[in-house]
């Protein structure tokens, strides 16, 4: 590979970037660097590369071999931090470039080469397909991340003259009033100079159909700067860019007029430029939204994972750099995708691309005591267009848990397998008294903690495309059909609820915050599902009717916004009766079948999951339908 200019994050004295534009020229095996426009730069290689090519005793290139190089340029950018590779309609030269670079740096630089320009579908569905969703970085969005953005988007043309702010996605240089203001410390030839680029590129296109450099929030015209500075002497020279600046001011309101990033306004808009939000590039569209994954958006980071090439896995080489020294890749990666992956693959037997993403903003990846982790995979299979996305519930008093507070393995493994057969029974519970629960598959991966080789538990779950019960907006309420055919549902699912004892750590009720989804279409409720497992059969001694006024709150909640509350009392709790009934007919006409159900489980008045399975039957049994409604609608009523 041949080197044109600073290798790609090669710093100065100061730690800053030597370079910070580059081209990468796939069909030759070359790269050239410097702080000029692409274009500019394109120009260069080829005098470069000729040269190289007569040093080492080979013919200059045909015209078919620079007419090919120019066809698969592929143009990068570079700041303090990482190299920006910019996406094009060509992305197998793309990854060519990619490759190249990630060989120059060596693979553990990967976290720091990422894409721009990703919006394009084509050039998003090659990253994904590679399982490399994880290398497109959302925007900043912290004010702390955003200034710093700002403040390194500050380029150089010549030498270390930073005077332009500079937008990767569109190639766009920025040039404010204050950085204009600094010309005036140059000496005479840096000044002629970077006049000079100023004429020649103001208002240009560059060859992805962006303006090459433009003035920041001032309405000077840029004909102005039409003056050949070439035939004039350095005082001529001088005094035009004095003209020009005091032009530039008068034409610049005061808030624009000096380069603060404590200055919201200034901050805002150059931001918004920076992140061509302002020009007809496509705006920045996260994963999630193109999926419909509305609530796992800004919460999802994506993981390396592996790319599916004619069924057979390569590892993301950022992983294997884990695997050999996990040190600094922390916070990256995570040694359980593949397995995870290989999960997958045994499931569906023709994926051809699979990613898999954490959620949850500061959930680290190693696990620790008592950890809730839920991760996401999007998986694309052969013949089906539209993707499979599936949540991922890591269980939470799993071996690791009770093997980092110390027990013995055998020990972990014995009490995790009884919190296993719990989880699982929960579920099974539930789905037997008839609640419209979504399906939970119970798989195991192995993993390394602490350098031993343990076997990690999981439940996997359909992403359902719904909206959580809590999370409707109050402006779908008011409407008497949409107010009774929400509590309709809604009480049929607390009844579910109140039989089953679902209970949060303090013994509160948490219906209705989160374990219960909505569908609607087109602003009606078409259905309601429940969710989550977690909390059910943790009250199993109190009667139904002790503790059914807890069950008032989504009443209660939403009263301002309903037509008719009590209306909705009524649809509510008849509800609620009337499932209950249902679930004790259900019970009456197959009793058997349900006081056998866990039958060899362990029973166990201190809480086995076998005598809480009889105390719920009990109470259901005995139960008044009528009187657990009653104790929910007065408490309704009451203020």
């Amino acid at each position: 590979m041949n080197i044109y200019g600073p290798k790609p994050l090669e710093k100065d004295n100061s730690g800053n970037v030597t370079a910070k534009v580059g081209c990468v020229f796939p069909s030759i095996d070359a790269i050239i660097t410097g702080n000029m426009p692409h274009g500019v730069l394109a120009m260069q290689i080829m005098d470069a590369h000729n040269k190289h090519l007569a040093d080492i005793g080979k013919p200059k290139m045909s015209s078919d071999q620079i007419s090919e190089m120019y066809d698969n340029v592929v143009d990068i950018n570079m700041d303090n931090t990482n190299v920006y590779i910019r996406c094009t309609d060509d992305m197998d030269s793309v990854f060519k470039a990619d490759e190249m670079i990630s060989t120059l740096l060596g693979y553990r630089k990967l976290p720091f080469i990422k894409f721009t320009r990703v919006h394009d579908d084509k050039a998003r569905d090659y990253i994904k397909s590679r399982g490399q969703l994880w290398r497109i970085s959302p925007k900043p969005k912290t004010l702390e991340d955003i200034r710093n953005s700002v403040t390194q988007s500050l380029m150089s043309v010549y030498d270390d003259q930073k005077v332009f702010y500079y937008c990767y996605e569109t190639g766009t240089r920025i040039l404010t009033l204050e950085q204009f203001g600094k010309f005036e410390s140059m000496n005479d030839d840096e000044l002629r100079q970077h006049m000079i680029f100023i004429r020649d590129y103001i208002g240009k296109e560059n060859k992805i159909g962006n303006v090459e450099l433009e003035l920041f929030m001032s309405n000077m015209p840029t004909e102005k700067f039409n003056v050949m500075y070439e035939h004039m002497n350095p005082r001529e020279v001088r005094e035009k860019y004095s003209a020009l600046k005091e032009l530039m001011e008068s034409t610049t309101k005061n808030v624009f007029r000096v380069d603060d990033i404590r200055n919201t306004e200034w901050l805002n808009k150059m931001y918004s430029l920076l992140m061509a939000e302002n020009s007809e590039e496509p705006h920045e569209v996260l994963e999630e939204e193109k999926l419909g994954l509305d609530a796992f958006k800004y919460h999802t980071q994506w993981l390396p994972g592996a790319r599916i090439s004619e069924g057979d896995i390569e590892t993301d080489p950022i992983l294997i750099e884990y695997e050999d020294n996990p040190e600094g890749l922390e916070d990256l990666c995570d040694a359980r995708v593949p397995e995870f992956i290989n999960n997958f693959r045994s499931e569906y037997s023709r994926i051809i691309e699979i990613n898999i993403g954490k959620v949850g903003q500061g959930v680290s990846i190693k696990p620790t005591e008592g950890m809730k982790e839920t991760l996401l995979a999007e998986i694309r299979v052969h013949g089906r267009e539209e993707p499979i996305v599936k949540v991922i519930r890591m269980l939470k008093w799993d071996v690791p848990h009770y093997f980092m507070q110390g027990k013995e393995l055998h020990e972990a493994k014995s009490l995790a397998g009884d919190y296993r057969r719990h989880t699982k029974d929960k579920y099974k519970g539930i789905k037997k008294l008839g609640a419209p629960i979504v399906n939970h598959d119970f798989k195991e991966i192995t993993a390394l903690v602490d350098d031993v080789e343990i076997g990690m538990g999981y439940m996997e779950l359909d992403y359902i495309y719904a909206v959580a019960t809590h999370k409707v907006s109050p402006t779908y309420f008011g409407r008497p059909e949409f107010d009774i055919k929400f509590f309709t549902m809604l009480g049929d699912l607390a009844a579910y609820d109140i039989v089953a004892g679902r209970r949060d750590n303090s013994m509160n009720s948490f219906f209705d915050k989160g374990n219960e989804v909505v569908f609607l279409d087109d602003e009606v409720v078409t259905d309601m599902k429940v969710i989550n497992i977690e909390g059910l059969f943790a009250e199993y001694k109190k009667n139904m009717e002790d503790t059914a006024h807890l069950f008032s709150a989504p009443l209660k909640n939403r009263r301002k916004h309903l037509h008719d509350y009590e209306a909705c009392i009524e649809a509510y709790c008849s509800s609620v009766e009337r499932t209950i009934a249902q679930i004790q007919d259900n019970y009456h006409n197959k009793k058997a079948d349900f006081d056998h159900y866990f039958f060899f489980r362990h029973f166990h008045p201190g809480g086995s999951f076998g005598y809480r399975w009889r105390k719920i039957l009990d109470r259901l049994n005995n139960c008044k339908p009528a009187k657990v409604a009653d104790a929910i609608r007065k408490s309704a009523i009451a203020n």
